[in-house]
């Protein structure tokens, strides 16, 4: 499978889907706060084929307007917009910039350690299953409920 345009620059989600959270045929993603240029929820969609269901949900209206486009294009029509913030059940993954500033990426004040992240998770009941790196400059964790 050939990655989806875009978003490969700094980190893969083909591969984090993938190979990290082994997105399935037929799956049920959520892609919580998906930006606008979507490139889980693309990405998500291509690995879940046409019987699985993409959820790219963000809180923005023009977020969503963008990511319809873009899966548009790609062909993909197991998309579906929520302008929403929902609750999460199941498989969490949570992919961010290292703490460590660098060139790119927002400044270093403004940046979560992954230890942080994993306080808040299991406040929140979650459980930690795996953790990885998603790139030279982010991190990924991903957590059961």
């Amino acid at each position: 499978m050939s990655n989806i345009a875009g978003g490969n620059q700094l980190l893969n989600p083909l591969t984090i889907l993938r190979d990290h959270l082994k997105i399935a045929m037929d799956a049920r993603v959520a892609d919580l706060g998906c930006g606008s240029m979507g490139f889980f929820s693309l990405q998500a969609a291509a690995l879940a084929g046409d019987k699985g269901q993409v959820y790219a949900v963000d809180i923005l209206k023009e977020v969503l307007s963008s990511v319809e486009g873009r899966a548009r294009q790609a062909g993909l029509y197991n998309i579906k917009t929520v302008w929403s913030n929902l609750e999460v059940v199941g498989r969490l993954l949570v992919v961010d910039w290292l703490p460590a500033g660098g060139a790119i990426g927002p400044a270093t004040e403004m940046r979560i350690d992954p230890e942080e992240i994993k306080q808040l998770a299991a406040a929140a009941g979650y459980t930690l299953q795996s953790e990885f790196a998603a790139g030279a400059s982010h991190y990924g964790l991903i957590f059961k409920k």
